[in-house]
């Protein structure tokens, strides 16, 4: 799953896979605001073929939180 979320991260980010994103949370990147994080969101629900929650969505602000989120699904 990190692999998986790791790339997904590096395509709406534009960063290179090969780069550690485990401490990653949003504001650390410019592009990583309220629209990106939307992008992600989107991303990650179509990649993962899942649904988050309006709360999920404002909860899971870091890589970390994401990845724990997603391995409770």
């Amino acid at each position: 799953m990190e692999n998986k979320l790791n790339k997904i991260f590096s395509n709406v980010f534009n960063l290179d896979e090969n780069d550690d994103k485990t401490e990653l949370k949003m504001g650390d990147l410019p592009n990583w605001d309220s629209m990106g994080h939307l992008n992600l969101i989107t991303s990650l629900e179509e990649e993962l073929d899942i649904f988050f929650t309006n709360e999920e969505i404002v909860k899971i602000n870091s890589f970390e939180k994401i990845h724990n989120l997603l391995k409770s699904k």
